[in-house]
């Protein structure tokens, strides 16, 4: 799920160079290192929320979890970056994805300008779950009562 702390952190990547070509992996990929509940969005969401942003040329679709050598000529890749900020750790049998870009001198971390991550957002949703309820329910009554004094009858 795209969010502010991305929007940030592609913008400052965006600045680093004059294309930028931004992978999202795909939902398996995403599921095993985050967990059941994810991705939230899928991968045609995800990638769709990315063109969107103006900082961003292209994106690489069902990109590849551990960048290769291949990938990094093949694509002309000049620097790989990340941010700062994540609420995920990669698991502990998998090996650095970022490794070969490492080993190049092409990997930049990008110091985060904003602490929103996709978990903290699930977290505010589900502290605030009452309350968002409440307020469709007393939308959906007003709507009912709307429906019923100007039509004369109940909408279900």
């Amino acid at each position: 799920m795209l969010h502010i702390g991305h929007v940030k952190t592609l913008k400052r990547a965006k600045e680093l160079g004059d294309y930028l070509i931004v992978g999202v992996h795909n939902d398996n990929a995403v599921n095993r290192v985050r967990g059941a509940n994810y991705p939230i969005m899928n991968l045609n969401e995800r990638v769709l929320s990315v063109l969107g942003c103006r900082y961003v040329d292209d994106v690489l679709i069902d990109a590849p979890w551990i960048i290769t050598r291949d990938m990094i000529a093949s694509l002309n890749i000049s620097l790989i970056v990340t941010g700062t900020v994540a609420d995920t750790e990669f698991p502990n049998r998998e090996k650095d994805p970022y490794q070969v870009a490492k080993d190049l001198g092409i990997f930049q971390n990008i110091k985060s300008e904003s602490n929103v991550t996709v978990g903290s957002i699930v977290q505010r949703v589900v502290d605030n779950e009452s309350v968002f309820k409440k307020k469709v329910e007393k939308k959906m009554r007003a709507e009912r009562e709307y429906y019923s004094s100007r039509y004369g009858y109940n909408k279900n």
